[in-house]
This record gives C-alpha cells, sequence and structure tokens, in this order.
C-alpha cells in the first residue's frame, strides 16, 4: 500500500503518479512515483499562483519508512502558468508530461533518481526540467469554462521507434468535419524539432474511393485518434452516431489512415454500444485485439483496392470490415519545422 500524499500539497499537473523507471544500465535499478503538487502552506507567488513541488516516493525505501520526499522543479520561462498533463511517459532517458493543447514537460530521469538519496529526509533540491512547443499553429489555450472539447479527444501522442510522434485533427472545435486537417508530425527529442509527417482534409478521406465504399458516415466528426505501435504511419480513429437516442441505431466504427502517403486503409463496424457518446479506449492495445480477433485481415501491400468477405459472427456482436491497401505512391517529404 502507497503512503498517502501529506494533506498540504494538491495535486496539479496530474492526479495520477507519474511511474519513473531508471535505466537498465544504471546502477541499483528501480523506480520511483513522482506527481508534481501545489503547497498549500506556501505563500502565493507574485503571479498569484502557489509554489509547486514534485513529490517523489522511492522503490529503495524500506516498506515500514516510505513516506513522500519533495524536490523543488525549475521551470523554463516557457511553460505556461496553467498547465495539465494528459498523457505521462518515459522515453530515451527523460520523464515527458504533455499538455495536448500546450507543450511537452520534460526532465532527466537520471537527474529526477540521483536526488532520491535524501528524500526520505526531506530535504528540498532544485530539479531543472525543459519545455517543447506543439508544432506552429496546435497550440490551444486552457479552457477553465470547458466550452471546447478537450484536446485529448482529438489529439494523441506516443513514443514510436526513436521518435515522438503527434497527431492531431485540426479544426475540431472551429471548422465543419469537411474542413478539419488530419495532421501527423514527428519529434527528435535531441534536436527538439518536428517533422511533419502528412497531412489530410477529412473531406479529401471522405471522397476517398476505400472510404465511400467502407459505408461509413460522413455526417459527424472523426474523434479520438490513436496511433498504431503496430504499423508505421497509421492512425486509428473512430466515428458514428455517438448519440443516437434509439440504441440500435448507435453505431460505432474505427478505421485507419497512413498518414504516410495520406490514404485510407481499413474500416470495422464494431458491436452495439449502448451508452451515449464514443467509448474511451485508453489504456488499451486495441490493434493486437483486432488482429487476434480476426476483425482485421489485411490485404498485401501495393495491390488495387478491394472488399473483404465479412468475417463470422462473434459470441460479442457481429464485426463487418473492409480492408483498403492503395497502390504505392511516392511519398512527398516535409521539411523540418523548428519549435
Amino acid at each position: 500500500m502507497l503512503p498517502t500524499l501529506p494533506m498540504r500539497f494538491l495535486p496539479s499537473v496530474t492526479y495520477c503518479p507519474h511511474p519513473v523507471r531508471q535505466q537498465p544500465d544504471a546502477d541499483g535499478g528501480g523506480y520511483l512515483l513522482a506527481i508534481f503538487a501545489m503547497d498549500m502552506d506556501a505563500d502565493a507567488e507574485a503571479d498569484g499562483y502557489l509554489p509547486q513541488v514534485l513529490c517523489l516516493l522511492p522503490s529503495s525505501a524500506p516498506f515500514d519508512r516510505r513516506r513522500w520526499g519533495t524536490r523543488r522543479p525549475i521551470f523554463p520561462s516557457e511553460k505556461p502558468k496553467s498547465f495539465t498533463a494528459h498523457q505521462t511517459f518515459s522515453f530515451q532517458g527523460s520523464a515527458y508530461w504533455v499538455d495536448l493543447g500546450q507543450g511537452i514537460l520534460f526532465c532527466s530521469c537520471h537527474d529526477l533518481m540521483s536526488g532520491t538519496n535524501n528524500i526520505n529526509n526531506n530535504d528540498d533540491d532544485d530539479l531543472q526540467f525543459g519545455y517543447i512547443q506543439l508544432p506552429d499553429g496546435c497550440y490551444v489555450g486552457c479552457d477553465s469554462l470547458y466550452l471546447t472539447h478537450l484536446p485529448s479527444q482529438y489529439r494523441d501522442i506516443r513514443c514510436i521507434s526513436d521518435s515522438i510522434r503527434f497527431v492531431s485533427i485540426e479544426g475540431y472545435n472551429t471548422d465543419p468535419p469537411y474542413d478539419m486537417l488530419l495532421s501527423m508530425w514527428d519529434l527528435t527529442p535531441s534536436s527538439r524539432q518536428w517533422h511533419k509527417v502528412g497531412s489530410i482534409h477529412v473531406g479529401s478521406l471522405w471522397e476517398q474511393e476505400g472510404f465511400r465504399r467502407s459505408g461509413l458516415p460522413t455526417n459527424t466528426s472523426p474523434t479520438q485518434p490513436m496511433l498504431s505501435s503496430e504499423e508505421d504511419g497509421v492512425v486509428y480513429l473512430m466515428a458514428g452516431d455517438f448519440y443516437e437516442e434509439d440504441e440500435k441505431h448507435r453505431s460505432l466504427h474505427v478505421f485507419s489512415v497512413d498518414m504516410t502517403t495520406c490514404e485510407f486503409v481499413s474500416a470495422w463496424r464494431l458491436p452495439p454500444w449502448r451508452h451515449s457518446g464514443p467509448p474511451s479506449l485508453i489504456g488499451s492495445d486495441i490493434f493486437k485485439h483486432l488482429k487476434m480477433d480476426n476483425l482485421c485481415q489485411l490485404v498485401p501491400p501495393n495491390t488495387r483496392a478491394k472488399v473483404l468477405p465479412r468475417p463470422p459472427k462473434r459470441d460479442r456482436g457481429e464485426g463487418n470490415v473492409i480492408t483498403v491497401r492503395p497502390r504505392k505512391v511516392q511519398r512527398v517529404h516535409h521539411q523540418g519545422e523548428n519549435v
């Protein structure tokens, strides 16, 4: 059982601790839990905000003496005061906190772990953080009144190979579905430069033969992009009449797009969804399950588009699948964008 965070500390950036592991080749190994918090007993700073601390709980502490310690984070000036991490992960020796509307906060795992020897004595020490802005034009200010959709509904970020990949449906809160722009970028952490992989308007996607054959709805916006860890450059999205009052008419689809060629790839009609609104698939490895359950049968690449036969009925509903693999096209390389 984990010890309770002291009452004076109110979680701020996230409400769940970020598990940070020591590098495999480092001495001792181990891990710690890290969570940002406001110090409720401290005086407010000049800008009116309470000072933040980073609360840490190392695994190396004896179980009967395990308690939270603190370090003082030193943030760069470009980090916004209001920052909410929608996703956290560790990658190539750094720990990341990602606000999908604003930017990426990070620090060295080595620096984070190296100060744990004095944590249980509550000896505060400084920890330097870095900040990476999102690609040009992707900044979304904090909406404290929740008048717009959360960035997590139309954006995703994931570590793939040796880079960090980011996908966004631009114009999700402002444009009609036809004019929305689906875009993907790669980030090389060492250079802090974004490289655009590809972009396509949703309307152009709807006009592709494979999309039209699939029978996917075009009266609603695609939502909840999910970057594939199984297929390079592929993003999965959800579409359907999520808010249809009659459950029998409430459709749910998942389809995929290859952003390196900006081509529609596959689509699935999933079993009925009994609740209003799109389901949350966060934390589920949907890509492996689709293949294990034979809901997806990929056509060999570089062939003419063809419609696959329907799979047999399943115990938990019937899944229709159409898979289209376009002919190989020449990729257009985009120049990197400096952050």
